[in-house]
């Protein structure tokens, strides 16, 4: 009997306490409460900020290289024999005055080949819009970005360059997940079905989702009916078709590249320890050449100086 009545003491305690925690709270909280804690792109770019504060509040401990490179415990770097490399991005590290030479070039592809209108021409590039890593719906014309797990990120999704609202977002996928098969598609032999989103990872995708979004604002701005597949489609290839241009661009105005003091030593220790290096670029060799003519490099027996 005590035992029962200690148990009723302590949960009408308990409900008192929980009644008091009750009346701090406001009565009514607004429709859109819990949707903003978690979409607003003020609360996502504070939490972003408070985090990247507290990580560059921590420092190194002393035995740690900064510049150093993290390898896992099974690799033995004396073993690997042969070293392989690609050029854009990985030797050749572009400035950003590229990626306005790729969307000036993609415009012009759009304007004379594609024949889109010539009020094209006075869309300039944005480069603070895009960032590496987007999905583009070709369905319904979105750039959005998800993460590892395939949930939409609220206050992250546009139409163009109009952010797309959360309420819209759930009306049009119906979940915040996005199932893989509308992502990658279904590879099921006997279910073939292509994706409905275009990863766009590449770092040569960032001008080309500059492009894309811009002309896409174009459209919509002046009533234009337009097809997101199609739009992509010709943006993705003008953009793809200015590659070779642009290396010859770059092979003769080296101010495109930023410099890197530290390959030629890297490439010469190699050399000094017997590796084998190889080159993997759809690019002609007189233009690596003339671009990288200040370092030597030797490329399947071929020596450039």
């Amino acid at each position: 009997m005590s035992s029962l009545i200690s148990l009723r003491s302590n949960l009408t305690n308990g409900i008192r306490k929980w009644k008091c925690c009750l009346s701090h709270l406001p009565k009514k909280y607004p429709e859109d409460f819990l949707r903003r804690s978690f979409s607003t792109r003020e609360l996502l770019k504070e939490a972003y900020c408070r985090t990247k504060l507290k990580f560059k509040s921590k420092k190194l401990p002393q035995d740690v290289n900064p510049r150093g490179v993290f390898a896992c415990n099974e690799l033995d770097l004396s073993e690997v024999k042969v070293y392989g490399f690609d050029y854009d991005y990985t030797l050749a590290h572009y400035k950003p005055s590229l990626e306005h030479l790729l969307y000036n070039l993609g415009r012009e592809v759009l304007l004379e080949k594609y024949n889109y209108p010539p009020e094209i021409l006075q869309l300039e590039y944005k480069p603070n819009f895009a960032v590496r890593g987007l999905h583009y719906d070709i369905e319904k014309g979105l750039l959005l970005k998800l993460d590892s797990f395939l949930q939409i990120q609220f206050g992250a999704v546009y139409r163009g360059l109009t952010p797309v609202s959360t309420e819209e977002v759930l009306k049009l996928y119906r979940n915040r997940i996005i199932p893989i098969a509308y992502v990658e598609g279904d590879t099921r032999a006997h279910k073939p079905n292509r994706a409905k989103m275009v990863h766009l990872a590449d770092l040569f995708s960032v001008p080309e989702m500059g492009l894309l979004c811009n002309v896409a604002e174009y459209f919509i701005k002046n009533h234009i009916d337009y097809h997101p597949e199609i739009l992509f489609l010709d943006v993705k290839n003008s953009v793809q078709s200015c590659h070779p241009i642009m290396h010859k661009i770059v092979a003769q105005n080296v101010e495109y590249i930023r410099p890197n003091a530290d390959l030629r030593k890297y490439f010469q220790m190699l050399q000094d320890n017997d590796k084998k290096l190889f080159l993997l670029q759809i690019v002609r060799i007189t233009l690596l050449m003339r671009v990288w003519k200040c370092w030597l490099v030797t490329i399947g027996g071929i020596t450039s100086t």
